[in-house]
């Protein structure tokens, strides 16, 4: 008998929990004395558990190709998901965001935890809309003003189960995306945790990320913003350790951030060099090469890609306009050059624009425009203002761990090893947390 015991101790799997803040640069935390933050839960994460000074990302720096890398551990260009909106020239959807799982070309961490048996769970975590997620509330909205939540209803698992929790917590805020609404998936993450029981709870926190686009990193909504994340993350900590007292906890991020001054509307530019035909109302009505942008970058896409003298003009293009600083343009790539770097593989060139500038979608009358108090992520990731965040601990987890700079696809296959599962598709090695 006492074998048998000793047996079913070892083989209980702890509650791993997942937290991303969005957008949420490590010096929060790791010099949050320097900017006068008050974060006491994630600082006691860093002197109690595992913690990164930097995790380098991927091509681009964006909040769905990396929260994909976060769960596959491979990067964008095996896993599918290459940006936070679909490819689309002519803007027969622009409301349209990349949400559905059966795009994700990789394994993830949700089917490795399955396989080792362990029950799932996730609020808010992007890509997830129709995923092998037992309890899924997904990061989904109906564009429509009138949206009554039946779209989110009907996208989140079990069935029934998202408008049972409304009954008690009040509308689910599927669509607006601040801090304010991150108390509200906190605390339908923690009804979850509460009545389900998952092994693997996911949580996708918003609000820093969009103080940080309103308002510039470190700015005063930023810091304010960060503060309150740190109460929520503590709350969702302590239902879990109510739930399990061997949890393990993790909290990460997706990317960094950059101060914005400058918008450039390459649109505008291949549009005046005759690349894209538009109406009078801005429309786009043709088009030989389309940039396809994504903050701090740019993938310069072809309608043909064996189009030889299409190629040659945009590239002149490009070099022009690189040529003048206004511009804001660091370098531009070449196709092989994306390739090696992990993104857009039907890319021709990408634009990697300097700190300070930020590549739209919009069309401008001029090519760049002057902004103030604003910020935006899409950068390379060899940016250091770009690095995210990665924080862990829990029984076994040395406390106190400095890891340096590791590869955010580390993560994935890390976190599978603590479910007791494995994610041998990964090409990230996972981290040593003794």
């Amino acid at each position: 008998m006492a074998t048998a015991l000793a047996c079913m101790a070892q083989a209980k799997k702890p509650l791993v929990v997942v937290v991303s803040v969005d957008g949420m640069r490590p010096d929060y935390i790791t010099y949050a004395e320097e900017h006068k933050l008050e974060v006491p839960f994630l600082l006691g994460m860093m002197h109690n558990g595992v913690y990164a000074h930097g995790v380098t990302g991927v091509l681009p720096t964006y909040t769905y190709p990396s929260h994909t890398t976060l769960v596959t551990g491979v990067w964008p260009i095996k896993h599918g998901v290459l940006n936070n909106r679909p490819f689309d020239p002519l803007g027969k959807d622009p409301s349209a965001w990349w949400w559905n799982y059966d795009t994700i070309k990789s394994p993830t961490l949700w089917q490795a935890a399955h396989q080792a048996g362990v029950k799932t769970a996730a609020v808010n975590w992007p890509v997830t809309k129709g995923a092998p997620i037992d309890v899924n509330i997904p990061e989904f909205w109906n564009p429509a003003r009138d949206d009554d939540g039946s779209t989110l209803e009907n996208a989140s698992t079990p069935a029934g189960m998202l408008k049972d929790l409304e009954k008690t917590l009040g509308r689910y805020p599927s669509k607006v995306v601040d801090v304010a609404n991150d108390h509200k998936r906190v605390d339908f993450a923690i009804a979850i945790l509460k009545q389900y029981h998952p092994g693997l709870l996911a949580v996708h926190l918003a609000g820093l990320d969009t103080a940080q686009h309103e308002h510039g990193p470190f700015s005063d909504a930023a810091n304010a913003a960060v503060q309150e994340e740190d109460k929520l993350v503590k709350q969702i900590y302590d239902a879990a350790l109510a739930q399990d007292k061997d949890v393990i906890f993790c909290v990460l991020s997706d990317h960094g951030f950059e101060p914005v001054s400058y918008y450039l509307s390459l649109k505008r530019a291949f549009i005046d060099a005759g690349l894209i035909t538009a109406d009078a109302k801005g429309n786009v009505t043709s088009w030989k090469a389309m940039p396809w942008v994504s903050g701090g970058t740019a993938a310069i896409q072809l309608n043909d890609p064996a189009d030889d003298a299409t190629k040659q003009k945009v590239f002149t293009l490009l070099r022009t306009l690189a040529t003048d600083p206004a511009n804001g343009i660091g370098h531009v790539y070449t196709h092989n050059e994306i390739v090696a770097m992990g993104g857009y593989p039907d890319a021709a060139f990408l634009v990697a624009l300097r700190p300070g500038w930020q590549a739209i979608a919009e069309l401008k009358p001029d090519v760049v425009t002057g902004v103030s108090g604003l910020g935006s992520h899409g950068y390379l990731a060899s940016d250091p203002a770009l690095r995210s965040a990665f924080f862990i601990m829990g029984p076994g987890i040395k406390a106190g761990k400095d890891l340096g700079i590791i590869d955010m696809r580390q993560i994935a296959p890390t976190l599978a090893g603590e479910l007791g599962a494995s994610l041998p598709t990964a090409d990230g090695k996972p981290i040593d947390l003794k």
